[in-house]
């Protein structure tokens, strides 16, 4: 009896601090963008093959991406693999984030010793699709994603502005649609 009370007592305490978790996965994340130091202006894209955002109900966030494929006029391509942003969102709303962050892509395939700092600006927009008629589980998809701020790589400095969609999100909302239109000519 004396090892079950500190046992409830830890579960209860456990379920009182506990945080609610919502996870989202990013499949084909493309964004473009432009780097300036107030000198030059250089474009540049990026591709996320896969990304992980986590997001409890403060608002704090993180997205991970274990791939990263950049793509810059004044350096060659190279693939990331450690690939981290935290982030806080203003708004509670699970379909909206907007706050600062602060993130960090490293250890490149053909450079290791690639390191890239960002900080800024991050604007998220998601969207809920009910494909398959089940209210328990909607399927949450990122329509697009806007940093701008402050960017350290390579040695410089500079300040840049990247958009960005995802690929996935606008498929499977392309299929809903379809398969909307599909049912309602099934019921007529």
């Amino acid at each position: 009896m004396k090892k079950i009370i500190p046992l409830i007592l830890f579960l209860t305490a456990f379920k009182m601090y506990s945080m609610e978790i919502d996870t989202l996965l990013i499949v084909g994340d493309v964004s473009f963008g432009v780097k300036t130091n107030f000198f030059s202006a250089d474009t540049f894209s990026t591709v996320d093959v896969t990304s992980i955002r986590f997001q409890d109900t403060s608002g704090l966030g993180l997205i991970c991406s274990p791939a990263s494929i950049h793509f810059s006029e004044d350096d060659y391509v190279t693939t990331s693999f450690l690939n981290a942003d935290l982030y806080y969102s203003f708004f509670k709303n699970k379909l909206i984030v907007l706050g600062p962050f602060v993130g960090i892509n490293a250890l490149g395939i053909n450079r290791l010793d690639f390191f890239e700092f960002t900080a800024g600006l991050l604007f998220c927009f998601d969207i809920s699709i009910d494909m398959f008629n089940n209210d328990y589980i909607p399927l949450v998809f990122e329509v697009i994603q806007a940093q701008i701020g402050y960017k350290y790589y390579s040695k410089k400095h500079t300040f840049y502005a990247q958009v960005g969609i995802d690929l996935s999100g606008l498929l499977l909302s392309a299929a809903d649609t379809m398969m909307d239109k599909q049912a309602a000519k099934d019921v007529y």
